[in-house]
């Protein structure tokens, strides 16, 4: 199977949104054994009750969206989410590039999940933007590090205990994580992701933008 670098959904993404993100991200991250599996919930509203400002006409999306709160930056980037085949959507793209410099755990760790992968995979837009919770075995990880300064970024497949596949991107900490290890993650749907896998067929998965539970991505009290 294959995991598109994040170099080439820039580009692709760069046409939908005039050349606005120049942030990269494919990913890595794993422990080889289970963390402590506690989250602080956060039942807030994942979206703004109203439409997320636009752009000042001196500022590109990209740079816009550093400048948003977690439920600002989702209701910005979720009309670039979409369903994808081998490469990562541009809104995906655009929420991962302000994780890496914003994301808190308690953005994503909620008490109860939003959505589900069947629900996903059935209507992907009602879905999109809504946080749930994975756990399962990691299939492919890579870390993607960058200059600016920003944490670094970790992309790749984790099939979870029932069998789902999940494209992740996770920002924070990976801590000791490979694959065949062991994984929790909490994250924001973006939509449905197909590949192409190393047998010839095509593999379905779902896209989440979040974070590993790991007591380094967690708040120290």
């Amino acid at each position: 199977m294959t995991t598109k670098h994040v170099a080439i959904v820039i580009l692709a993404g760069a046409a939908l949104i005039a050349g606005a993100i120049v942030v990269g991200a494919s990913w890595f991250g794993r422990a080889q054994s289970a963390p402590a599996l506690t989250a602080q919930a956060d039942t807030r509203a994942i979206l703004s009750p109203s439409p997320a400002p636009a752009p000042t006409p001196t500022e590109t999306p990209a740079e816009h969206v550093m400048k948003l709160n977690f439920a600002g930056a989702v209701a910005f980037t979720r009309p670039y989410m979409e369903d994808t085949v081998d490469q990562d959507s541009a809104g995906a793209v655009m929420l991962a590039a302000w994780a890496s410099r914003n994301m808190k755990w308690t953005d994503v760790a909620v008490a109860t999940d939003e959505t589900s992968y069947a629900l996903v995979r059935k209507d992907s837009d009602a879905a999109r933007g809504k946080r749930i919770c994975t756990s399962g075995q990691i299939i492919q990880i890579e870390v993607y590090k960058f200059q600016s300064g920003d944490r670094p970024l970790s992309e790749g497949l984790l099939m979870s205990n029932g069998g789902n596949l999940y494209n992740y991107i996770a920002a924070g900490s990976s801590g000791t994580l490979v694959e065949q290890s062991y994984a929790r993650f909490w994250g924001v749907v973006t939509g449905k992701y197909d590949y192409s896998n190393s047998a010839g067929g095509e593999g379905h998965a779902v896209e989440m933008v979040g974070m590993f539970d790991l007591p380094e991505n967690k708040p120290k009290k």
